[in-house]
């Protein structure tokens, strides 16, 4: 992946981001990881699929870091993706929903699902029941969304 980056500001480069965005937070490289997803978010920067994983690494950072308020901004902010096949087909990942619901915050949790019923449309109902699960105080399972 890290040859994708050759060729500054090229198509493949911009493909690439998310993806090492997320690979260097699995791999504890912290400065890599917010360096790339600042990148993906920047001028002209790729699809609705980078936009939604670049938020998220970010939010992930911020939130690990202690900074709850900047966390949830960046959550929101992945639910404002316009979509993509993935995200339109199996939906969001929700790991990021999950540590704010475990750390108790359940207000940008709830804020995110309404606006990822924008691009996934075909699971509302999904959203819906999770929705209620957090407002109910629980944790919901989101299953395989915690994966992808």
């Amino acid at each position: 992946m890290q040859q994708d980056l050759d060729v500054p500001g090229g198509y493949r480069r911009t493909l690439s981001l998310p993806a090492l965005a997320k690979a260097a937070l699995v791999a504890g490289a912290i400065d890599k990881a917010l360096a790339y997803a600042k990148e993906g978010l920047g001028p002209g920067a790729g699809d609705g699929q980078s936009t939604f994983d670049c938020n998220m690494v970010l939010g992930k950072v911020a939130l690990r870091s202690g900074d709850v308020a900047q966390a949830a901004q960046y959550l929101v902010a992945s639910g404002k993706s316009s979509g993509s096949p993935a995200l339109n087909s199996f939906g969001p990942n929700m790991s990021l929903a999950k540590e704010f619901l475990e750390k108790g915050q359940s207000d940008a949790v709830l804020e995110f699902f309404a606006l990822c019923k924008t691009f996934w449309t075909a699971h509302a109902r999904t959203l819906d029941c999770w929705a209620q699960t957090v407002r109910e105080g629980a944790v919901a399972d989101f299953g395989a969304n915690l994966a992808y």
